[in-house]
């Protein structure tokens, strides 16, 4: 057998496997749900039948979405993971040569699952603050002229975010179909998620993984006008949401006041740990440099990104490792110290 290019050429996605103390780079919750919150989860899970295939239309599941983010029940479809959705609408909505226009730095898999639909790709780099202005996003999609626009917002892995008001100006100059990825929005309140039922050319993404604190059950939502959903609903893979997570899901969607204290706590931890950070970062001014984010984690600016990614993982630290920064998950309190004072330690090192 032959094997494609568009497979041979792909460079993978490269998710930690190894097992670390204390795992920052993945930028999930450090907060496991409470002992009764499981257990209303165990008694939903224990009633599926587990002989038969799961609600193929997620019936349940996405009232209980609809009602949670303000929208109606034909406005939602359900996938495994935001990851299926990105797929699906990549290779559903565009034709095979379309021209997808992305951001660098940004989530790489939506390069890779352009690849694999065989999508012309456009990337626009951002500055070196790594942020980017929608008057540039602008400017730039009238040269290249894409048929869909993907990004993160707030983005990841740099942890800057567009206001709800600027998002809506670019949409309503753009005749590209854009797909928002709000997976760290829960963190940022800026979401457009109410208006893209009502917009014709926006489709927004959002996960349980980041603040809800469940990536275990592999859970994403995509929530646009009822024309765009219908189509998606038409192209995606029957039975896509397996039983197990429909009945989680649908308990977690009826428990939005701890979802929302979950994200409290998270942007509390990671403000405490940007401060620390701060402080111990101004001693190195030209070795490290801390970028402040809206998201669940932080990003350090450095030079010396691979040697102190190196010298975190022997002391069993794991953050993410980019060229030129790392980006650090806000832990448990605990963490964040032991985080901190290695890094410490690793810095007044470097400088010796």
């Amino acid at each position: 057998m032959i094997m494609p290019e568009k497979v041979l050429n792909m460079k993978p996605y490269d998710p930690t496997e190894d097992i670390y103390r204390i795992k920052l780079d993945a930028n999930e919750s450090p907060f496991d749900p409470p002992a009764a919150l499981k257990q209303k989860i165990e008694r939903a899970v224990s009633s599926a039948a587990f002989n038969r295939y799961p609600d193929p239309k997620c019936g349940d599941l996405r009232s209980k979405a609809a009602a949670f983010f303000g929208v109606t029940q034909n406005q939602v479809v359900a996938g495994n993971g935001s990851d299926e959705l990105i797929a699906l609408i990549l290779g559903s909505l565009c034709k095979k040569g379309a021209r997808l226009m992305l951001l660098a730095p940004d989530f790489s898999m939506y390069g890779i699952y352009a690849g694999l639909n065989e999508l012309e790709v456009f990337t626009v780099c951002k500055g070196s603050d790594m942020k980017i202005s929608v008057d540039r996003i602008i400017e730039e999609a009238k040269k290249i002229r894409p048929d869909l626009i993907m990004f993160s917002n707030p983005c990841n892995p740099t942890g800057q975010g567009i206001g709800k008001s600027e998002m809506l100006r670019l949409a309503s100059n753009s005749d590209a179909l854009m797909i928002i990825d709000e997976a760290y929005m829960d963190f940022f309140n800026e979401s457009v998620l109410p208006d893209a039922a009502n917009l014709d050319n926006v489709i927004v993404l959002r996960t349980a993984s980041k603040a809800f604190g469940f990536a275990s059950i592999r859970l994403g939502f995509a929530v646009g006008n009822e024309y765009l959903i219908s189509q998606l609903q038409k192209s995606r893979s029957p039975f896509n949401v397996n039983a197990m997570t429909q009945a989680a899901a649908g308990v977690i969607l009826s428990e939005p006041e701890y979802l929302k204290d979950c994200a409290k706590k998270i942007i509390s931890l990671k403000n405490e740990l940007e401060d620390m950070l701060i402080g111990i970062f101004c001693d190195y001014p030209e070795l490290i440099c801390l970028i402040k984010t809206v998201t669940n984690f932080t990003v350090v600016k450095t030079d010396f990104a691979g040697r102190i990614y190196s010298e975190l993982l022997k002391r069993s630290i794991c953050v993410r490792r980019f060229d030129g920064f790392l980006r650090i998950t806000a832990g448990k309190e605990q963490e964040n110290r032991e985080l901190v004072k290695s890094l410490a330690d690793i810095l007044k090192s470097l400088e010796d």
